[in-house]
C-alpha cells in the first residue's frame, strides 16, 4: 500500500510539473516594424501578433551594436503600435529593434535622421560632472596626507 501511494505521489508531482511548464507564457511575434524621423524625433510603428500587450523599442547606432536608448510602448487593441521616442537624435542613421515586452525575436529597421542637429537646449543631461574638480582635489589632498603620515610612521 505504501508503495502504491509513493508511486501515485511521484506520478502526480510529475504531472503537475509538466503542466506548469506548458502553461508558461511565451513571447509574441512582432509582425512588422517601420520608423520615420521628423523634427529630431523618431517615431516607431508596426503590427504585432494578437495578445501582445507592450513592445520594447531599442535604438542602436548605425552598426547595430551600441545601444543608445530603450523605451516601451503599449500595443493597441487592433495589434498595432505607434510611438514617438522621447529623446531627440542628431543627424545620422539609427538601427531600431522592436520585440515583445516579454521577450522573443526582434524585428529590425533603420531610420535616417536628416538635417537635424541637436542643440544644447534640446539635450537632456544624464549626469553632472560639475564637482569633478572638487573630488579630484580631495583625492589629491588625501593621497598627500597618506604619504606624509606614512613617511613619519604615524
Amino acid at each position: 500500500m505504501k508503495r502504491i501511494l509513493k508511486a501515485l505521489s511521484v506520478f502526480s508531482l510529475s504531472l503537475i510539473l509538466l503542466l506548469a511548464m506548458t502553461i508558461t507564457a511565451s513571447a509574441k511575434e512582432i509582425i512588422s516594424v517601420s520608423a520615420e524621423a521628423k523634427d529630431y524625433k523618431i517615431t516607431v510603428s508596426g503590427k504585432t501578433e494578437a495578445g501582445t500587450l507592450a513592445c520594447a523599442v531599442f535604438v542602436y547606432d548605425k552598426t547595430g551594436e551600441n545601444m543608445l536608448d530603450m523605451e516601451t510602448c503599449a500595443v493597441n487593441a487592433d495589434n498595432t503600435f505607434k510611438y514617438e521616442l522621447s529623446k531627440k537624435y542628431e543627424k545620422g542613421t539609427y538601427t531600431i529593434k522592436v520585440a515583445d515586452y516579454d521577450g522573443g525575436a526582434y524585428k529590425t529597421t533603420t531610420v535616417d535622421v536628416a538635417d537635424a542637429k541637436v542643440t544644447p537646449e534640446n539635450v537632456t543631461n544624464t549626469g553632472d560632472n560639475s564637482l569633478i574638480i572638487v573630488f579630484a582635489g580631495l583625492m589629491l589632498l588625501s593621497a598627500s596626507t597618506f604619504i606624509i603620515l606614512k613617511k613619519k610612521n604615524i
